[in-house]
């Protein structure tokens, strides 16, 4: 029988916030609405999912919103079609 590999990691907690490097494209005016998305996500994936298309036309090289609509569609049951977000916002689509 083999013995297991340690593995020995480190990381450091931090009360600050953390700064997210893509939020820096999003234009200032836009990010309210990405905000309010948010809070909404969860009670009315429904309503977010046109929003979210729109906004990222107006902010496609924002891998957050490409999270949010995967979630959105998943909330509503249709996992398939978040999973297809996430493979396409890789893929560059």
């Amino acid at each position: 029988m083999k013995k297991p590999k340690l593995i020995l990691s480190s990381y450091d907690i931090v009360f600050d916030p953390i700064e997210d490097e893509h939020q820096k494209d999003v234009d200032p005016k836009y990010k309210e609405e990405q905000e309010e998305i948010f809070y909404r996500l969860r009670s009315n994936p429904k309503e977010c999912v046109p929003r979210l298309i729109a906004l990222m036309e107006k902010c496609p090289d924002v891998p957050t919103l490409y999270n949010y609509l995967s979630s959105a569609y998943r909330l509503m049951g249709d996992n398939e079609k978040g999973k297809e977000v996430i493979i396409d916002a890789h893929m560059g689509k």
